[in-house]
């Protein structure tokens, strides 16, 4: 996490994916596969106990793409927003108050997305959790701050760069201990991904017999994304089929996944499955739609066991 004066840098957007709250951004990122491309970075302070999803993040190497980094004092890196898979960037270098938000761009040839750490006292050449550091851009050599977003707002401020330097604003990069739960977020943003990618795939064919093709070619991934998240909720049991499984419920597992927007998607999905059974008999839905009541059983199913 990257943390100053009790306050997380996360995400003004939840993770599920709404519009970005900042003009500027919407105009400056847009995409079709990545609902939180262009979302506006804030210092927000947390009231959940549990470990926040969207105020995780990896510092990567400016070189290569998914690779960890040596974090050393004013050494290019990239960070990454480990629930979304998104780079911090600037959206207008040029501008006096820079705004810092999402984008999936990673080789930006202008160096937006390119970080330095800059401790405190220039004489510390070794990092820790508790070396108080400014946060540089390197495109712009402007300094990371907090500025209000609302006018007296106590619980989340925007996150700009802005050309002086604010000695007060310094932060702390608190390395998690929780790799586990890590692991959790990018395999669940997988899953997201996947029921999000395959509801795409169904809409776009209105005709039901090939929408019932579409979904045994390109269901696999989804089906086992299903299982896996069911696994998540009650840590596995007896068995093949999830349906059957009922272990104790993981309230941390759950909760990551109601973040995530998992839920979300999957009730877009069963939307999409649902639609073309609701005229059908149920002799005619047994015979003919078997591939689409199985999809559904198992979706309904990691609804009930992620909301126990």
């Amino acid at each position: 996490t990257i943390q100053m004066r009790e306050r997380d840098v996360m995400l003004a957007a939840p993770i599920a994916g709404q519009p970005p709250s900042s003009p500027s951004c919407r105009h400056a990122f847009r995409s079709e596969t990545n609902s939180l491309e262009g979302s506006q970075v804030v210092f927000a302070s947390y009231s959940d106990i549990r470990l926040r999803a969207d105020a995780l993040w990896k510092i990567e190497s400016e070189l290569v793409q998914h690779a960890g980094e040596v974090v050393e004092p004013r050494r290019p890196f990239r960070v990454k927003h480990v629930a979304s898979g998104l780079y911090m960037t600037l959206v207008d270098p040029s501008a006096e108050t820079q705004e810092v938000c999402l984008t999936s761009d990673y080789y930006q040839t202008d160096g937006r997305t390119l970080w330095r750490l800059v401790p405190v006292d220039e004489e510390e050449h070794a990092l820790s959790d508790s070396t108080p550091m400014y946060l540089q851009s390197c495109c712009s050599g402007s300094w990371l701050q907090v500025l209000d977003i609302h006018e007296g707002s106590t619980s989340m401020q925007q996150a700009a760069c802005l050309e002086d330097q604010e000695t007060s604003q310094y932060v702390f990069m608190a390395p998690s201990s929780r790799g586990h739960t890590i692991k959790t977020i990018d395999h669940l943003r997988t899953y997201r991904m996947q029921f999000v990618e395959l509801t795409g795939i169904l809409q776009g064919r209105p005709d039901i017999e090939e929408k019932w093709e579409a979904l045994q070619t390109f269901g696999e991934a989804t089906w086992d994304g299903l299982g896996e998240c069911i696994r998540l909720c009650v840590g596995g049991g007896a068995g093949e089929d999830p349906l059957s499984w009922d272990g104790e419920a993981d309230r941390e597992n759950q909760h990551l996944i109601h973040e995530m927007g998992v839920l979300e998607s999957v009730v877009e999905l069963i939307s999409v499955l649902a639609e073309p059974l609701e005229d059908l008999d149920m002799q005619s839905q047994s015979e003919a739609q078997e591939e689409p009541v199985r999809f559904l059983r198992r979706a309904y199913w990691l609804l009930k066991e992620a909301c126990e």
